[in-house]
């Protein structure tokens, strides 16, 4: 596993392990809620490198696709406390989850509730199955849009 350290206000709260074999069940493994300062899910990935606009995907390794101005929720479930964390900070949201049919239904629900605290969102739908699997072409035509809006 690759382990990264979630980040916040220049502090690190937690730590996700990230299988990089394809071989674990398990892509994905948060460190233990007891041994964070706060659990995953209580944060949002990468929010100290963006300003009031952001693109949110699921996972770590979409913001690293997307580069700028990429936040995660760590997950597909996001909690009241991540909408709270990103509603304070954004003015505009742009959600790029994965290409299927519960993560579309995950994104709509993320949107209406940024929605309804003043956040003004955007949905994004890509062909690739994942946004880390966007090609460095992709990765930049999803930057480009959100520049201009």
């Amino acid at each position: 596993r690759l382990v990264i350290p979630v980040i916040e206000n220049g502090k690190i709260i937690t730590y996700v392990g990230r299988d990089v074999t394809g071989k674990s069940a398990l892509k994905y493994k948060n460190l233990k809620e007891e041994l964070s300062v706060r659990p995953a899910k209580e944060t949002i990935y990468n929010i100290d490198a963006v300003g009031d606009t952001a693109i949110i995907v699921e996972g770590i390794f979409d913001v690293w696709r997307l580069k700028y101005n990429a936040v995660a929720t760590l997950g597909l479930v996001f909690t009241r406390t991540q909408v709270r964390i990103l509603s304070r900070r954004l003015k505009k949201a742009f959600i790029c989850f994965d290409n299927e049919p519960i993560a579309a239904e995950a994104a709509k629900a993320l949107g209406e509730e940024l929605s309804m605290a003043g956040v003004e969102v955007y949905i994004v739908l890509i062909d690739k199955k994942d946004p880390d699997l966007l090609s460095e072409q992709e990765a930049e035509e999803i930057r480009k849009i959100v520049s201009t809006l």
